[in-house]
């Protein structure tokens, strides 16, 4: 299970005090910052997990009430681009060498490390993806969640909602079952002066898919792509979590959305353009 943790929005905000703790540079070794962490989740990890918390920010530990079900967590920060502290290191903090380690040693222990389901923030937008194989094969889901805070950028006249959401899982296998998507009207809430968070869709009952596997959304992916899919046309409404459902996705607009949910690589994305729309992109 991924979540990259990245919801808030990215503008300066001076109460922070940036200049006491220095964004996007975490380091290879024992900080401050992971001292921090290790500290607030030290009620839920136990002294392996916390001790290699504490040296580069990344653990694994076995799931409590479930010996064979073992969470791996990666500190991707490491390889963030801005971040100089790693600049041209192959592996930082050795995670890699220690992620390969602990893999094999939870294959001879015949335990179970699945990547269930990678769970995102930061776009403001609410949207599927879907990550295929060498051979074309779906086999793994992408959500990107929206967020509580709206935003409008240069380049879009459309802002969100804010929105939260509910994941439903089977406790055994921990398999993805349905994502229920809360939101909230903002044009309502300031006019009333109060807040009420509505169920804004099911995944599995808007869309008529049967679970959250990665074979699901392809072919659900598959139906957006159609002409005049009345599929698409939701999801494009709740991309910006139900803001305005009179905005139109023209031709384009669909096509940059229907690449972006199958072609997670800049070079099956640009080719996916080309086929769609006979451009290149860089």
């Amino acid at each position: 299970m991924i979540w990259t943790g990245d919801s808030p929005p990215h503008v300066p905000v001076p109460e922070l005090s940036t200049d006491a703790v220095v964004k996007d540079q975490l380091p290879i070794a024992t900080s401050q910052v992971y001292d921090a962490v290790a500290n607030l989740w030290k009620a839920w990890l136990d002294e392996e997990a916390l001790s290699t918390l504490r040296k580069a920010g990344f653990y694994s530990q076995k799931v409590p009430g479930n010996p064979n079900l073992r969470i791996v967590s990666l500190n991707t920060n490491l390889y963030y681009g801005p971040n100089a502290v790693t600049l041209n290191q192959t592996d930082p903090a050795h995670q890699f060498e220690w992620l390969e380690n602990t893999l094999t040693s939870s294959q001879q222990n015949k335990e179970k490390v699945d990547p269930i389901d990678q769970f995102y923030g930061h776009m403001h937008r609410d949207s599927l993806m879907v990550l295929s194989d060498g051979e074309g094969r779906p086999v793994s889901s992408l959500f990107v969640s929206p967020a509580v805070t709206p935003v409008r950028n240069v380049l879009e006249k459309e802002t969100n909602n804010p929105g939260v959401r509910l994941f439903q899982y089977n406790p055994g296998d921990y398999t993805l079952l349905d994502m229920l998507q809360y939101y909230l009207n903002l044009t309502e809430a300031n006019l009333k002066g109060e807040s009420n968070w509505k169920l804004e869709y099911s995944l599995t009952q808007t869309y008529g898919v049967g679970d959250l596997r990665p074979q699901s959304l392809y072919g659900l992916a598959k139906q957006f792509a159609t002409p005049d899919s009345k599929q698409f046309v939701k999801y494009y409404n709740y991309f910006f979590v139900s803001y305005d459902s009179s905005v139109v996705c023209d031709e384009k607009c669909k096509a940059l959305q229907i690449c972006a949910i199958m072609n997670l690589d800049r070079a099956s994305y640009s080719g996916c353009l080309q086929q769609h729309l006979g451009e290149r992109r860089p």
